[in-house]
């Protein structure tokens, strides 16, 4: 095998081995240079590249390598800009060509689509795949190949801004592609109590209630909404009936799992748990930089790597990696150039998240300087009078302020299972409604976790 021949299967190799984010952000956009005196050499774009590549992958590399062609004993990584074709711009300067826009080849589907209240821009094509979403993709995947049968209901949850509409939505548009004379609804929750009010004034709910029946795939988004609503949880709970019983796809999304959204019925929340239930979390920083660079190719942008990294560093949800991106290259586009001290600006007045950052070492180490306890009895799944409160604490914390999953929760916690994690939360959330005192040690507590 030649050079190009040797890379290329190396190549084919760490995609497999490694994530898709990782890949595409750090390997895709490499090439082989030369084979010489033992070493590989590597074309990179960037130092951001060739310090990471060297830092995290030099080992696995050169182990692959070395299995097709035993002859290199080590790898060189070297940055040449010219050979990717890139302007060669500064850490400050934007290019632009013509905008890339995505259209959905769906012929007169496009009348499906928008009256299944579909937005034609969410699709599985520009969705990221990470290990924070990696389970409900999967199970949205599942759900396209086969409405009705697999996973039904489907409740996807996490917090705002990280991709639970583009999903859901993508589900009913890779349907509609695939399946045309499909009946496809999407409506949010409050779309759908307002159009359920307007069908009781005008002595219409039969025909509101005809309307969701007719449909092959019901899609409501932030479902949480629906918490003391009866009359509305009520009409919802027959439709979710009708639908399951004739084997229609209900697809839903939530800020919250099932178990913990107040103030519905046990029996329809029994309906939202009977699935399939995937949780989405935080997007960890190389699946951040993953999207950036997806939505700049989108946009047909150049932006420099080091601007992207400071933003995937920075800023936690998608929703606000999209706000920061697009602050960005408006401020390009009228001033030519942006500074490091602008880009932290603009990051500070639109991301949340940027504002309070925190660890799980730094809230370990908070709850036992708070409650006097050591920190392997927390760990370790073992039950002590002394150590249930703050263990509870600790859990409600790790879910609310970092976003874990249940299941990464019990995993740091000594094993514990899923249904504990749940009781924890939902624990010291009515201990914080119901109790002042404990409102402001909570408060206390949080204050020191971003101090």
């Amino acid at each position: 095998m030649n050079i190009e021949e040797i890379w290329q299967a190396a190549l084919s190799e760490l995609e497999v081995e490694v994530s898709r984010a990782n890949f595409n952000t750090w390997l895709r956009n490499t090439k082989a240079l030369n084979k010489e005196d033992g070493l590989f050499f590597i074309a990179v774009p960037d130092s951001f590249t060739k310090e990471w590549l060297e830092n995290k992958y030099y080992d696995k590399v050169l182990v692959i390598l070395k299995n097709l062609s035993r002859d290199i004993h080590g790898i060189k990584y070297e940055i040449k800009t010219d050979v990717f074709k890139l302007n060669n711009i500064s850490s400050a300067h934007i290019n632009r060509s013509t905008p890339l826009s995505v259209q959905l080849n769906f012929n007169s589907n496009s009348n499906n689509i928008i009256r299944a209240g579909l937005n034609s821009k969410y699709l599985f094509e520009n969705f990221i795949v990470g290990p924070f979403n990696q389970l409900a993709h999967a199970a949205a995947t599942a759900v396209v190949k086969n409405p009705g049968r697999h996973f039904n209901p489907l409740f996807i949850y996490g917090t705002v801004g990280i991709g639970k509409t583009h999903l859901i939505q993508a589900i009913g548009n890779e349907i509609l592609k695939n399946s045309p004379e499909k009946k496809v609804k999407y409506i949010t929750s409050d779309r759908f109590l307002d159009n359920l009010i307007t069908s009781i004034k005008t002595g219409s709910v039969d025909m509101f209630k005809e309307n969701y029946y007719k449909t092959d795939v019901l899609i409501i988004d932030d479902v949480q909404f629906f918490t003391g609503k009866e009359k509305m949880q009520e009409i919802f709970f027959h439709t979710f009936n009708y639908l399951y019983q004739n084997n229609k796809q209900i697809i839903l999304s939530s800020d919250r799992s099932p178990a913990v959204i107040d103030n519905i019925p046990n029996r329809l929340k029994s309906r939202f748990e009977g699935g399939m239930i995937a949780d989405i979390n935080m997007p960890d920083f190389e699946t951040k930089m993953a999207i950036l660079e997806k939505k700049l190719e989108y946009k047909k942008y150049n932006l420099n790597k080091k601007i992207i990294i400071r933003v995937a560093e920075k800023v936690g949800t998608i929703r606000e990696l999209e706000g920061v991106l697009n602050t960005i290259i408006s401020y390009l586009e009228l001033n030519g150039l942006i500074q490091q001290s602008q880009v932290d600006e603009i990051i500070s007045k639109l991301s949340i998240s940027s504002k309070k950052i925190t660890t799980f070492d730094k809230i370990l180490k908070i709850i036992t300087d708070s409650y006097n306890i050591k920190e392997d009895l927390l760990l370790k799944a073992i039950r002590i009078k002394e150590v249930v409160h703050p263990r509870q604490v600790l859990i409600y914390l790790l879910r609310n302020e970092l976003d874990y999953s249940f299941s990464s929760i019990g995993k740091k916690l000594g094993g514990k299972d899923h249904s504990t994690i749940m009781y924890a939360c939902k624990k010291i959330e009515e201990k914080y409604r119901d109790s002042m005192d404990f409102k402001r040690e909570l408060d206390i507590i949080k204050d020191k976790i971003y101090y």
